[in-house]
């Protein structure tokens, strides 16, 4: 009643317009007394050292000078309002009015659902001319922060998904922008079975169109090397139906985006390449542009299937390293699409690192450039074996007192620290997790942007000191860098399990699986699963993808020992004793004492769950 009262501001109705406000079915004596009792104790509060306020047929007038109200001060703003009062209205509005009110009766709650309505109006309506006037004034960041506020308040207005494409578009985050477009595509289906106005598909499609301003700067490259530069020329349309081009022209724009993500790559800007033919001969473009590998596609469509065939060829042979096909019924959605672009990026480095590896293969050590020899410390890391790790981190020294300053051999010799912990070699476990961290640290220090750096300092933030709030922070970063990052994605999994959240863990593993597919590193998605499904409890799955992850080769022994729990907690005691006692004959000093000291888990209970099975499996105290 007082909140009533005070946003009518001054206008008190009739005693019966409020008794049919509060008490609808009370007797008109009941409602009487009931009234009575109700303006006694608001007046009681509000007097509360006996002084006196207007009345009005014994209603208070609860007018400003009487009562403080910051629902009202809402609702008096308008547009002529100073920007200065306007900005300190826009705070004061936190929620739905008497958001956890229980419902009092129809006319009460009519009138409630008026003024909310008011009140969210008129608070989009402040900040959306706040918002514009940062546009305007060149303060992107600050237009995407106010839009984002204005979609916490209606997610469903366009006028409000507009605002924040475009903001998002002007402070550079078009990838961003188009994420966002598709999960308004999501929502609008999902809330109201519509699709997004065409003045919003118009400005989507513009932003999708102008990613080449994202790709301009290619990530600088060691002096003595740089990394394979990549050309994405237009796809080529064949077939009786062409399908519109702003959808291949945007695809060829969203993988170039996606690429410019990766440090292993060069890639050539969007507006360089958008004039040039895909039927051009890989060697004259090759020239042309500075580039060794060509990504080309042909797109085909006979009105009920659309075929798009990528393929990667290099400069060098002219012949294609890899192809493949996809097929879609019509039209390829913005989901589908994403999907493409994010396996073919996922994809593309490793086949154009095997294709580099190949070309350096046999020759003398001394001859490999400061890019080469990165390249081929990481593909030693890859072994899972001691001798070649040490020579990794020998030849990652080498790059490192030529180059200092190069990001990516910082961040590579702290996985070779990380993994010499992790599989139980090192003979300085503490100095080695220092060395692991003065490394990552350096690489993160040198370039802020670089995904592997980030991604291995967030694993180890939460798999040796417990920081999970810190590792997620390393994640997120990550992900704005390289959003469709199946690296990202995977070890992320890990720290989620740590922090107890496995259906998350699940999740982000699920998800690195179908943006890599057929990953060479398979086993760690394997052991992703394991480690989520153990810590939901599910301990049947959990051996399911233990047992998997074991098939896989090399298999990092850290690791196995989430399938011998697994097998031992599903009830395989005989599997489990089987693999523990593989582990032990490689790594006899294991104690599940201090692994359990030792482990990531941060509930102290999952901890004492991993070590029971541990035990169980035959590893010793």
């Amino acid at each position: 009643m007082l909140a009533y009262l005070v946003l009518e501001g001054g206008r008190p109705p009739a005693r019966e317009v409020l008794g049919d406000l509060f008490w609808p079915a009370a007797a008109p004596t009941q409602m009487r007394d009931s009234l009575r009792q109700a303006l006694f104790v608001i007046r009681q509060h509000l007097n509360p050292r006996g002084g006196r306020i207007a009345l009005h047929q014994g209603i208070p007038l609860l007018l400003p000078d009487v009562v403080a109200c910051d629902a009202r001060e809402v609702a008096e703003s308008d547009d002529a309002m100073p920007l200065d009062r306007l900005r300190a209205v826009t705070t004061l509005y936190t929620g739905p009015l008497l958001k956890d009110f229980v419902p009092v009766s129809p006319g009460f709650d009519d009138w409630l659902g008026v003024m909310r309505t008011s009140l969210e109006d008129r608070t989009l309506r402040a900040l959306h001319r706040l918002a514009g006037h940062a546009l305007a004034g060149g303060d992107a960041p600050r237009a995407v922060e106010l839009a984002e506020r204005m979609m916490g308040v209606d997610p469903l207005r366009e006028d409000v998904h507009r605002l924040l494409l475009s903001a998002l578009a002007q402070a550079g985050r078009r990838s961003d922008a188009l994420r966002f477009f598709r999960s308004i595509q999501e929502l609008l289906h999902r809330e109201l079975q519509i699709a997004p106005s065409p003045e919003t598909v118009t400005l989507a499609d513009g932003i999708r169109q102008s990613l080449d301003v994202r790709a301009t700067a290619a990530p600088a490259a060691p002096s003595q090397g740089g990394a394979p530069v990549v050309a994405v020329l237009p796809f080529q349309q064949l077939g009786p139906v062409q399908v519109p081009p702003h959808l291949v022209n945007g695809m060829v724009a969203d993988i170039i985006a996606q690429l410019t993500g990766l440090h292993e790559l060069s890639v050539i800007s969007y507006g360089s390449t958008m004039t040039l033919s895909d039927s051009a001969e890989p060697r004259e473009v090759g020239l042309r542009l500075g580039a060794s590998y060509i990504l080309r596609g042909i797109v085909r469509s006979d009105g009920t299937v659309v075929r798009l065939t990528k393929e990667l060829v290099s400069v060098a042979s002219g012949s294609a390293i890899w192809s493949h096909i996809d097929d879609f019924r019509s039209m390829p959605s913005f989901a589908e699409q994403d999907r493409i672009v994010s396996q073919l990026v996922n994809t593309l480095t490793p086949r154009v690192q095997e294709e580099e590896l190949r070309r350096i293969r046999g020759r003398r050590p001394l001859s490999l450039t400061v890019y080469e020899k990165t390249l081929l410390a990481r593909q030693l890391l890859e072994t899972r074996e001691l001798e070649t790790f040490r020579e990794a981190i020998g030849i990652l020294g080498e790059v490192i007192q030529v180059e200092p300053g190069y990001a990516e051999a910082h961040a590579l010799l702290a996985d070779c620290y990380g993994l010499l912990v992790g599989e139980g070699w090192s003979t300085d476990r503490k100095g080695d997790v220092a060395r692991l961290e003065t490394h990552s640290t350096t690489a993160l220090a040198l370039d802020r942007d670089n995904v592997r750096a980030l991604v291995f300092y967030g694993h180890r933030r939460a798999l040796h000191h417990r920081d999970y709030a810190g590792a997620k922070s390393m994640f997120r970063r990550a992900l704005d860098v390289a959003p469709n990052s199946a690296l990202a994605m995977r070890w992320s999994s890990f720290t989620y399990s740590y922090d107890g959240d496995a259906d998350e863990a699940l999740r982000r593993a699920f998800r690195a699986m179908e943006l890599s597919p057929c990953d060479r590193d398979a086993g760690t998605f394997y052991f992703a699963l394991c480690v989520a499904y153990f810590t939901a409890g599910d301990f049947s799955a959990a051996a399911e993808w233990g047992r998997r992850a074991l098939a896989e080769r090399p298999v990092l022994r850290g690791m196995a020992g989430w399938a011998a729990a697994s097998l031992a907690a599903a009830g395989y005691l005989d599997d489990a004793r089987t693999v523990a006692a593989g582990i032990m004959a490689v790594w006899p000093e294991r104690r599940v004492r201090d692994v359990v000291a030792n482990h990531p888990y941060r509930d102290d209970r999952l901890r004492r769950q991993y070590g029971d099975f541990l035990r169980a499996a035959g590893f010793p105290e």
